[in-house]
């Protein structure tokens, strides 16, 4: 629905993006760290599960979510190009989809259900913080970043259906293999 109305800034993409730009000018350095975070933090989220023991299903999980965000967001953007450019790009003039959150909204998402508590809502103000900051750079519309982060949710939500997620527990297994490395025979 989104990409009907994204061929050219609507009115409400405008305001918005002239509302945060009118911000007080001390808060650049605050966008452009935030816009940053939606590359470092989910390259965390990568390498630790590439490097914990017994998390190669969640590498799996992230690799999925991350081709169907690259996927989608090449559909949704018109070719290889302009999703380059939109992953890459951190100046105006605004792209569609914000590429750089949707794939950043796949990674955090689906690795979510595996981490506790802090670093889920960590990860949840990254991918807020870092919208925000996409608007304010002039990097995306507001509706390139409501396609982006339909997109990334999309993506995980595909990949939690197609592999299945824990909730936010580990799964019976895991608690096992958990007990076995302290020592604990279970």
């Amino acid at each position: 629905l989104v990409s009907l109305f994204a061929s050219e800034p609507t009115t409400v993409d405008q305001e918005l993006t002239r509302f945060v730009g009118d911000l007080p000018g001390l808060l650049g350095w605050f966008w452009e760290i935030c816009y940053d975070l939606l590359i470092g933090w989910p390259l965390v989220l990568l390498i630790a599960s590439l490097v914990a023991r017994h998390r190669l299903f969640l590498l799996r999980d992230q690799v999925v979510a991350i081709v169907l965000a690259l996927g989608f967001s090449t559909l949704v953007a018109g070719g290889w190009s302009e999703m380059i450019d939109g992953l890459t790009g951190s100046d105006p003039p605004a792209v569609y989809p914000g590429v750089r959150i949707a794939l950043a909204t796949a990674l955090i998402v689906t690795t979510g259900p595996h981490l506790g508590r802090p670093l889920r809502r960590l990860g949840r103000w990254v991918v807020w913080f870092g919208a925000i900051a996409a608007v304010a750079l002039g990097v995306a519309l507001p509706l390139g970043v409501i396609g982006g982060l339909a997109i990334g949710f999309g993506s995980a939500a595909l990949a939690h259906l197609a592999f299945g997620s824990p909730g936010g527990r580990p799964s019976l297994p895991q608690i096992v293999a958990a007990l076995e490395e302290l020592g604990v025979q279970a």
